[in-house]
């Protein structure tokens, strides 16, 4: 391996230490003392709180592991948490203070594909290198332009397309060709059903229903009502948050899951789980993470994560962002032996992490975490991992918001 190559290649250890990188610390007797400051923009009110809960909690986490090993270049990280409240004029006021009042370093979050542009827009021209954490669509081109990547926007969150591409096959082979799709009225739903009815088809599949609520929709008979009459093979759930959970409670005691497969994300994601977990048994679906994955990084992550929070449902792949991210950003500022944003850039750029959810890299050519896609069953209220589909790359810009 060629010393380059061996330099972009870091692994988050049990402890919170990076082998690779950090074996080589650049800190001189003369650097700044002064704390690492990394912003985090997430909702811990409104309608998503149970993803910024939690991915505060994974972020924290990394924070705490990373600080107990002396920190980053020898500097304590401070973590300066900013409520957005699902509000994209509120994540705007608050990424502002972060970056112009706080003096961040680096920004990470948010939860809402509205949030997360807005929080782009807001620093546009600032430098600070943001990740966006969750799984959405490509936010990262330009002008949707797919030539065109954001230098210091990184997405560690899946998109759809990286869902889609082993489980859509899975699904037409096992489950059916007719697939009703029903989801939240805002940007990240109507990509992920574009992407799955566009990848649906080129597996031989079709869609035959498609709805969308507004925000804030706990009545779902009428949708309901519609898809029992269309009588698909396969249910696809997009609504998210407590909506999902009112939908998915509504679809079971409607007795839809006795004639079509259920299925989606993130209606059935640990982070919502605890309002489902009555009706999620034998459910299959596509992620990027579980509490039940066997590598030591993820052995380690979930024994803090349970002495620190003793959780009662699995852990949330959310919470397994938010501790990667901190970590890619340590591994990114020690190969780069700075926190100065060019610098930092090209040394995240093709840069590979052992995270909890395991392998990830950077792609250099769209700043998209190229990462494993599992398929799960949620049995025995755990999301058991049937099969890894592999390392999954989204394809350039192809479906991008940006």
């Amino acid at each position: 391996m060629k010393r380059r190559e061996f330099l972009k290649y870091s692994v988050v250890a049990g402890t919170g230490a990076l082998v690779g990188a950090s074996s080589f610390p650049f800190v001189s007797l003369g650097a700044s003392k002064k704390p690492i400051k990394i912003g985090l923009s997430t909702p811990l009110s409104g309608v998503l709180t149970d993803y910024g809960v939690r991915l505060e909690k994974g972020a924290r986490l990394a924070v705490e592991a990373i600080n107990e090993q002396g920190g980053i270049l020898g500097r304590k990280i401070d973590l300066i948490v900013e409520d957005d409240k699902t509000d994209p004029a509120a994540a705007s006021l608050k990424a502002k203070k972060l970056v112009f009042k706080d003096k961040v370093d680096f920004l990470m979050g948010t939860i809402a594909s509205s949030t997360t542009l807005a929080v782009i827009n807001a620093i546009k021209g600032t430098k600070v290198p943001f990740f966006w954490v969750v799984e959405g669509e490509d936010k990262n081109c330009i002008g949707g332009r797919k030539d065109k990547t954001r230098k210091y926007v990184f997405g560690i969150g899946p998109t759809p397309e990286q869902k889609f591409e082993k489980f859509t096959p899975y699904m037409v082979k096992n489950f059916g060709k007719t697939v009703y799709f029903v989801g939240s009225d805002y940007v990240f739903p109507h990509f992920v059903i574009n992407s799955g009815k566009e990848s649906l088809k080129k597996h031989g599949g079709s869609t035959i229903g498609e709805e969308y609520g507004p925000l804030g929709t706990t009545e779902w008979s009428s949708v309901i009502t519609k898809i029992e009459k269309a009588k698909p093979e396969i249910l696809f759930s997009v609504v998210v948050g407590n909506d999902g959970i009112a939908f998915v409670k509504q679809v079971m005691n409607f007795g839809l899951k006795e004639k079509m497969v259920i299925t989606g994300f993130p209606s059935f994601s640990p982070a919502t789980y605890s309002g489902v977990a009555d009706y999620s048994e034998g459910i299959y679906l596509p992620t990027c993470y579980s509490e039940l994955l066997d590598n030591p990084v993820n052995k380690e992550f979930v024994k803090r994560y349970k002495e620190k929070y003793n959780p009662k449902w699995p852990i949330a792949e959310i919470a397994n962002a938010g501790y990667a991210t901190v970590h890619f950003i340590k591994a990114g500022a020690e190969n780069a032996g700075t926190t100065d944003p060019d610098k930092f850039v090209k040394a995240v750029e093709g840069l590979r992490l052992m995270a909890p959810q395991g392998e990830m890299r950077i792609n250099p050519e769209n700043h998209l975490a190229d990462q494993h896609i599992y398929l799960c069953k949620i049995q025995n209220r755990q999301y058991n991992v049937v099969q890894d589909f592999g390392m999954i790359v989204h394809p350039d810009h192809s479906g991008c918001s940006g």
